[in-house]
């Protein structure tokens, strides 16, 4: 089972989606002949309440709960995001919290992140922390917004040992992986998502030689993204059959139990 771990519903507002759209995402996901996709709000990132895109991320996660996942994008800046997150986990069926702290403006080793980290670890749910979405070089000059700290990610993944993580980024996002890995040595409570690693050729191999593959998921960034680019990045990588399965899905469907 191929199951993309970063996928999105919602609007892009720097500019128009060929794909934007529940029938549009599942198109791509067939196209690319993915199962299972993990999808969050980028309405959520952008909207001045968040809370309108997890509705509508559950709205299609209800509709096709055969091939969508809902996670819930959380701002702890915002009052009442844990009443919040708890309708997202028990109506809408969320598995897992998606943080944006780049756009969302605030630090990982803030007293409210310390609060969401302690009620996910309670509610049992994944945080994936989201460096940036989009090449910053693609930023418009008004919207120019820096990518959140591999400091702050290794020291929140280093704080919260019981606490799971999922960490995903943007163009030479590769290179701040191995910042990263440099600085948490021997942590084995995190996941690196594999949209954003980019170049070189070899990097999957590199990867997994390094940290092994039961830490690596596939992610596509669709529909910002075309979802074949990262899923060819992992067949065509020169690794064992068995790692490539478990990059592709075997390692989602372990984490989220699917």
């Amino acid at each position: 089972m191929i199951v993309d771990m970063n996928a999105f519903l919602g609007r892009w507002p720097f500019w128009k989606l060929r794909y934007q759209g529940v029938k549009n995402l599942l198109k791509l996901m067939d196209r690319a002949k993915i199962d299972k996709a993990v999808v969050s709000s980028l309405d959520s990132v952008f909207f001045i309440n968040y809370e309108e895109g997890n509705m509508d991320v559950a709205d299609a996660c209800r509709l096709h709960p055969d091939r969508l996942i809902p996670f819930a994008v959380i701002n702890p800046n915002f009052p009442l995001w844990m009443d919040h997150l708890e309708v997202c986990v028990e109506e809408y069926g969320a598995r897992g919290i998606k943080l944006h702290p780049d756009y969302h403006k605030y630090s990982l080793l803030s007293e409210e992140a310390a609060e969401l980290m302690r009620k996910a670890k309670k509610m049992k749910l994944p945080v994936f922390i989201q460096t940036s979405i989009m090449d910053m070089r693609h930023h418009p000059g008004y919207c120019l917004v820096v990518e959140a700290s591999i400091l702050e990610v290794a020291s929140v993944i280093k704080r919260y040992s019981e606490n799971t993580f999922i960490i995903g980024g943007a163009k030479h996002f590769g290179s701040r992986v191995l910042e990263l890995l440099g600085q948490v040595s021997g942590c084995k409570n995190f996941y690196i998502e594999t949209s954003g690693i980019g170049g070189p050729f070899d990097c999957i191999e590199r990867l997994v030689e390094s940290i092994g593959s039961s830490k690596l998921l596939l992610g596509t960034r669709m529909p910002l993204l075309y979802p074949e680019s990262a899923k060819l990045m992992v067949e065509k990588a020169e690794i064992d059959e068995e790692d490539k399965e478990k990059i592709l899905g075997g390692n989602a469907s372990n984490l989220l139990s699917i």
